[in-house]
């Protein structure tokens, strides 16, 4: 409440706690995918909470995209970029003695470059903030621009490109990219997805694309 009488206008709200210390006041408020809404029902709930744009959950296939309600709020998909698969209390460098709240020069530091390595010895992103959280990231970005002709047909509204991990340069070529694409459509009825495209952002992504979960859906 004091952000919003100091001036703030426009809040994340990333969890349900988060939501409630909004009541009583008229801020614009945009739902985080971490308020996994999956459905119709979750997007009218988060609407009479005076939700104005949601974040519709990364596990959502696009046809239960378009199967969810018409409303007046906005429904935003991630298209591009990495975010945590995995966000946990739990912190490895904690556990392992070489916190920087416990420990004033740790060997290891939590600014330092981790991952963990899986099963197919991929080298998984890790991150920790100052609250001493620990963040797991999937090695492969998240990338929609191949079938970005369908997503512009779906029921998607706002589309949006996540760069925590990125740097502004590749943002900004990224953006452009889709920019382009969604330009195109509004200006003859189609994109124009060329493979030299296709070439260019898997170049800005080294470690490699993946679709989601936008075409199959979690079993």
């Amino acid at each position: 409440k004091n952000i919003y009488l100091a001036g703030g206008k426009n809040f994340s709200v990333a969890n349900l706690s988060g939501l409630s210390l909004l009541d009583n006041i008229s801020p614009e408020i945009n739902g985080e995918y971490t308020l996994n809404t999956f459905n119709s029902w979750a997007v009218d709930l988060f609407e009479k909470e005076g939700v104005r744009r949601i974040t519709l959950s990364p596990e959502l296939s696009l046809d239960q995209i378009n199967k969810i309600n018409n409303s007046e709020i906005e429904k935003e998909v991630l298209i591009q970029g990495n975010f945590p698969l995995i966000t946990t209390e739990y912190c490895v460098l904690e556990s392992s003695g070489y916190c920087m709240k416990k420990n004033k020069s740790p060997e290891v530091s939590c600014s330092d470059s981790h991952f963990f390595k899986d099963r197919k010895n991929f080298n998984m992103p890790l991150a920790f903030d100052y609250n001493c959280k620990m963040y797991l990231y999937n090695v492969k970005e998240l990338s929609l621009y191949r079938d970005m002709e369908k997503i512009i047909k779906s029921k998607i509204d706002v589309y949006r490109i996540e760069g925590r991990l990125d740097s502004p340069d590749n943002i900004y070529q990224k953006t452009k990219m889709y920019k382009e694409q969604i330009d195109l459509y509004n200006k003859r009825g189609n994109v124009k997805i060329k493979k030299d495209n296709i070439e260019k952002m898997s170049a800005l992504s080294p470690e490699g694309l993946t679709a989601g979960h936008l075409f199959r859906g979690v079993e």
